[in-house]
């Protein structure tokens, strides 16, 4: 499984802002993250557009999590940023015949499925708050 540039930048972005206190201005997360502006600037619009993030305006405005960093996960973050964590197409419930071999009865399906369960497992358990130095039950 790969994982984008975009939600490679969305985690680190998270990251950054779970450990600030309070809002996190776009310039600060692209200095200490190394992402370049535009980027994430593009990055930030789609955390936002997907309720993981909160952009206050003003001042002393920046980012802040939308919700705890013990209640965001590593895949709620990819999920939002690149889509279902997929190893094949084939496993999209909508389109079964995707499979270029050979349709739903692909030998190699239950492998993928398989993979794709690990995948989301190990991303479901891993938390903001696991990577960051935010406190549990701490929120922004």
């Amino acid at each position: 499984m790969n994982i984008s540039s975009k939600a490679e930048s969305g985690i680190r972005a998270m990251v950054e802002i779970a450990g600030g206190p309070g809002a996190l201005k776009r310039s600060a997360i692209s200095e200490r993250q190394q992402i370049p502006m535009a980027f994430l600037t593009q990055v930030l619009s789609a955390l936002v557009s997907s309720g993981l993030v909160k952009s206050v305006r003003g001042p002393d405005g920046g980012y802040l999590l939308a919700r705890s960093a013990d209640e965001i996960t590593l895949l709620d973050i990819v999920s939002k940023l690149q889509g279902p964590v997929m190893p094949r197409g084939c496993l999209d419930p909508e389109r079964p015949d995707i499979c270029l071999v050979s349709g739903p009865d692909c030998l190699l399906r239950d492998v993928w499925a398989a993979l794709k369960a690990a995948n989301e497992q190990v991303l479901g358990s891993v938390t903001l708050s696991d990577l960051s130095s935010v406190g549990k039950g701490g929120s922004n």
